[in-house]
């Protein structure tokens, strides 16, 4: 939206270069000059350092100057200035070795926890958020902070009046570090997980270090689900973001995911904006003037849009639905599994755990699910509008798929150079393999990049076979896989 990016204002700043033929800077200093010569902005913080000791103090110096400026600054970054000894050095398999970043540690400030409440999520999950005395840290005000789960809680021994220290982690999401527990003078309350849902008083489960509302007919539930249904990586309705569809919620003309598809563009087309409102105008008579609508277009291109989602076919539908244990992976390997919903609704639990990186636990949720009225009622609805329910990715004999790693099962960690997660995923895909998330006596390979941390390690206490680092990238090239990102 042109109009959201005008107010934002933005400002382009330039710091590096790419593929560059005919630049005469023999270093990034040099260029640096030339691009301010050119008219170009660069960041007036930059300077150009003769020694390692020099440019740590810079970077000191530089510390608390930081807390001045109109932007936030996490760190500096320093690098080999010469265009040639930064060739000559290279990169590891993680990122060049002429260029380092230096964080700055995260600034804390004291504040006082007032309350803990419980939000609900698309999947049921029950998730603890502090509200505290306002605070201004590291360039705003913060007076919210997620608390992860109930036992994080307990294992931090937070309770309601303690003075705590609060950060940003890397500078934008407010987390509580800690307790002030030498501040205690015995008014503090222990913080106690919920009995019921907030929500809408049904039943809580606990799952390892989460807490569930387990009515599937929960609203709070329905309303983030429904985020999540439209969603990019779901069934990707281009419009409706996450104010409209609180809005299209309240005002009752959506109350079931087939609702989308059966929008009227008219109504529409006159909500009002859900951020007009501090911005109407104010008549000579003192009245309010009329406050801005969606307006026709938007309407029609949500229309528009709903329509084409109808098509999306089972692995995206699967995804949408918001059922837990039933994510991008797993909805994939159900819709190469099964040639239609219906299909996917008959299984068995045992039907399920023969599935690669389906274990018990998952099986039994997804069939336990599956069988509840609620998500029955959504399907038939979603049938009755023209969903499409069928597979699009169909292959019955997956175990035997075709690709010098058909049938495999891999499991990717780490981060290998010149690929993201998602085009890694896609090409070890396209060579035929079953790309799961975690590693168990079922997976066949795992890929392994720098930073693979505790998959890496479970793979070789199971004796899994493990290509790593440039082994990995000999052997994707060998199967053909070209680098996309």
């Amino acid at each position: 939206d042109p109009r959201l990016v005008a107010s934002r204002r933005l400002s382009f700043v330039a710091h590096g270069r790419g593929a560059c033929e005919g630049d005469p800077s023999r270093g990034h200093w040099e260029y640096l000059s030339n691009l301010r010569a050119w008219g170009v902005p660069t960041n007036e913080g930059a300077s150009c350092c003769s020694s390692a000791a020099e440019a740590r103090q810079r970077i000191e110096s530089f510390k608390d100057r930081r807390a001045g400026l109109p932007y936030g600054v996490d760190g500096m970054v320093v690098r080999v200035d010469a265009f040639a000894q930064q060739a000559e050095l290279g990169a590891a398999s993680k990122a060049p070795r002429w260029i380092i970043a230096f964080k700055y540690p995260a600034e804390r400030r004291e504040t006082t926890l007032l309350r803990v409440d419980w939000q609900v999520g698309k999947g049921g999950t029950l998730t603890p958020r502090a509200t505290m005395a306002p605070v201004f840290v590291a360039g705003t005000t913060v007076s919210h902070a997620t608390l992860h789960n109930i036992e994080e809680i307990r294992r931090k021994d937070l309770r309601i009046g303690d003075t705590v220290l609060v950060e940003k982690a890397g500078e934008i999401i407010p987390q509580v570090v800690e307790a002030l527990v030498a501040r205690r003078d015995g008014s503090e309350q222990t913080i106690e997980p919920p009995s019921t849902c907030p929500s809408c008083a049904g039943a809580v489960e606990q799952e390892g270090p989460k807490l569930y509302c387990v009515n599937a007919a929960c609203p709070a539930q329905f309303r983030e689900r429904l985020k999540w249904f439209v969603g990019r990586d779901q069934m990707d309705i281009d419009g409706l973001g996450e104010k409209i569809v609180d809005q299209l919620v309240e005002a009752g003309l959506v109350k079931h995911f087939a609702d989308v598809f059966a929008l009227d563009p008219e109504r529409l087309a006159a909500l009002e904006k859900s951020d007009a409102a501090p911005q109407r105008k104010v008549r000579k008579d003192g009245t309010l003037a009329e406050a801005a609508r969606i307006g026709p277009k938007t309407a029609e291109r949500i229309v528009r849009s709903a329509l084409e989602a109808r098509g999306r076919g089972l692995q995206r539908l699967l995804a949408s639905l918001g059922v837990r244990h039933l994510g991008e992976a797993a909805s994939k390997t159900l819709a190469r599994a099964f040639p239609d919903l219906d299909a996917v609704l008959r299984a068995d639990v045992a039907a399920l755990e023969a599935l690669p990186d389906f274990g018990t636990i998952t099986a039994e949720s997804l069939v336990r699910d599956f069988a509840a009225a609620t998500l029955r009622d959504e399907i038939e609805r979603l049938r009755a509008v023209g969903v499409d329910l069928t597979s699009h990715g169909h292959r019955p004999d997956d175990g035997g798929a075709s690709g010098p790693l058909g049938g495999k099962v891999v499991v990717l960690t780490g981060e290998l150079p010149g690929w993201d997660r998602r085009t890694l995923t896609a090409a070890v895909e396209a060579l035929g393999a079953k790309v799961s998330g975690s590693v168990s006596k079922k997976t066949d390979l795992v890929i392994a990049g720098s930073a693979a941390g505790s998959k890496l390690t479970k793979a070789r206490e199971l004796g899994v076979q493990v290509w790593e680092g440039d082994e990995a990238l000999r052997e994707l090239a060998a199967l053909g896989a070209v680098v996309k990102a």
